[in-house]
């Protein structure tokens, strides 16, 4: 693969991973929650009232069914959008996002178009507790609706070859539908679309309601204002290498061929510089050379915000095997931090939990 240049953000685009409380959500006319057709009965439609508490918002939720696959349908912007971080302290002091108790570690990005126009939005909240188990991820993000779709590529849900879907609830408050998704205990959003903007709030396993619903009233009252924000004028060059252009990668990927897993071609595989430091690589292995199955994907970043929302990252060394298991039932995938790196392992159904498990003991 030869060295390409380009405007690139501060940090990389990424390889999307599907959690199994992700959503389609389709826009169109007045039914921005995407509802319209669904008998009343499954959408548990409610009405918002002051009383309401924050259950009440997922009070017709249903659980996936297990052993669900997800397919995540392809999507792309046709630009390389700038991003630019802001410093949390002075957005709250402003009033433009708002503080969560107990979720200390916040991140702010603002994306923008070529012309410097914002076009999305994003907060991160984090907590990590006394164990891998307590981790906390919320996350706000709000876009521009000419661009919500093409930003979140639409995922459909498969048990035994059969299409599903979590069933939702909507709530309609002053007017606008909000799609609630997800349980207690699972990964769980909230969605609604305002003034031309979309925006959606997702929560990890741990995250409460109530949290959740905070965020959501902070943004009901003060919703979001792109002209708020500005991209730099600075340009970033990005550089896509191979593995052999850049061997410092493997550097963070154990060995894999004793497990039978070899690296595929290069156009599934690449590592990614910008302006001459390493971002991130996403590096496939199968089976063997033209193997279909048993395939992994293998990703290292070199910073929090470019793993999915509401992902539990755990520390290489507090891996268990019983976290492989949940994780793996989850959504196929698993997070950890390795020295300074952040690692995702993307399985899918084609690795088992034990042969994932042999593989991360490996690396102790």
């Amino acid at each position: 693969m030869n060295k390409r240049t380009g405007i690139i953000i501060a940090a990389a685009l990424c390889v999307c991973v599907v959690l199994a409380a992700v959503i389609a959500i389709h826009s169109g006319g007045n039914d921005p929650a995407g509802t319209q057709g669904r008998p009343a009965e499954e959408t548990g439609e409610i009405i918002w009232t002051e009383s309401m508490q924050p259950d009440d918002y997922f009070r017709y939720c249903t659980s996936l069914p297990s052993y669900t696959s997800a397919v995540t349908g392809t999507a792309s912007l046709t630009f390389a959008p700038t991003v630019v971080s802001y410093p949390c302290q002075e957005l709250t002091d402003k009033g433009i996002i708002p503080i969560v108790p107990g979720y200390e570690d916040m991140s702010f990005n603002a994306y923008s178009k070529p012309d410097g126009e914002i076009y999305r939005i994003e907060v991160r909240w984090n907590r990590q507790g006394a164990s891998n188990e307590n981790n906390r991820v919320l996350r706000m993000k709000a876009v521009d609706q000419e661009y919500a779709d093409i930003d979140e590529a639409a995922t459909q849900y498969y048990c035994k070859g059969k299409l599903v879907e979590p069933n939702p609830t909507i709530t309609k408050r002053d007017g606008i539908a909000i799609k609630a998704v997800g349980m207690k205990d699972e990964i769980k959003t909230l969605t609604w679309e305002r003034s031309g903007i979309r925006y959606k709030i997702t929560g990890s396993y741990a995250v409460s309601y109530e949290y959740m619903v905070s965020v959501l009233d902070f943004f009901w009252e003060h919703p979001a204002d792109f002209s708020q924000f500005h991209a730099t004028s600075s340009e970033h060059v990005v550089e896509y290498l191979t593995p052999e252009e850049y061997p410092q990668v493997f550097e963070h990927v154990p060995d894999l061929a004793p497990f039978g897993k070899y690296l595929t071609n290069k156009d599934e595989t690449t590592v990614t510089l910008v302006d001459g430091k390493f971002q991130n690589a996403e590096l496939t292995y199968k089976n063997g050379p033209g193997a279909s199955s048993g395939g992994m994907r293998w990703c290292i970043y070199t910073d929090y915000s470019q793993l999915p929302a509401s992902k539990t990252v755990y520390n290489l060394g507090d891996v268990t095997y019983q976290d492989v298991v949940i994780e793996q039932e989850a959504d196929g995938s698993i997070a950890f931090k390795w020295d300074e790196y952040y690692i995702l392992v993307i399985i899918g159904n084609d690795l088992s939990s034990d042969e994932l498990w042999h593989i991360i003991e490996s690396m102790k």
